[in-house]
């Protein structure tokens, strides 16, 4: 994993540290500010930043953000439907938790196409694109293959082609585990029953 710290100002140039040293439980969590992320994930990883302020609480996607091998693959039984089974030699799992929202960078990586392998979990909005209106270029595609919490869907692409066009591909994985220390419900109470 390579991070950067900061002075007073300006960043310094890139540390790398080994993921199991940086986030020995598997969390990275910024309490209070936000994160710029993007990469290859190793692992499983729950990455994400709490909220101090209006202007905190944001996942940045600077680019890609993938994990080793892709979590889903074309279903050989369906060749060319698009349909997707999981890719058994994935080993990697992303939960990405913001208290305000995830937000595309709106920057030259982010220009054709954007991948991001994970569940986003957005508790305040919801995954937005940094500075879309109706006259943006057209980006391509959001392909999200995990999952999408949202508080608040966030417009993403508009029906004249500007941003982007959202692909979701659920990661049946996450039916079943999560991350470390993702946000989860555990067990399920009946309030009430109707017959």
């Amino acid at each position: 994993m390579e991070y950067k710290k900061t002075g007073t100002s300006t960043w310094s140039t890139p540390v790398t540290a080994k993921l199991d040293t940086l986030a020995p439980n598997g969390v990275i969590w910024n309490t209070k500010g936000n994160l710029y992320i993007s990469g290859t994930v190793n692992g499983k990883l729950t990455i994400g930043t709490g909220k101090d302020g209006s202007s905190t609480g944001t996942v940045f996607l600077e680019d890609d953000i993938v994990y080793r091998d892709p979590p889903l693959i074309s279903d050989p039984a369906y060749p060319g439907t698009g349909s997707t089974i999981i890719n058994p030699a994935c080993k990697d799992m992303l939960g990405i938790v913001a208290e305000e929202q995830v937000l595309v960078v709106n920057n030259a990586a982010n220009k054709n196409n954007i991948n991001i392998h994970g569940s986003l979990f957005n508790y305040g909005k919801g995954i937005g694109v940094q500075g879309l209106t109706s006259s943006s270029p057209n980006m391509g595609k959001m392909f999200i293959q995990g999952g999408l919490i949202e508080n608040a869907a966030q417009t993403t692409g508009y029906t004249n082609g500007a941003g982007y066009k959202q692909v979701i591909k659920f990661d049946k994985r996450f039916a079943t585990e999560t991350p470390p220390f993702f946000p989860a419900t555990e067990t399920y109470k009946i309030v009430s029953w109707f017959e």
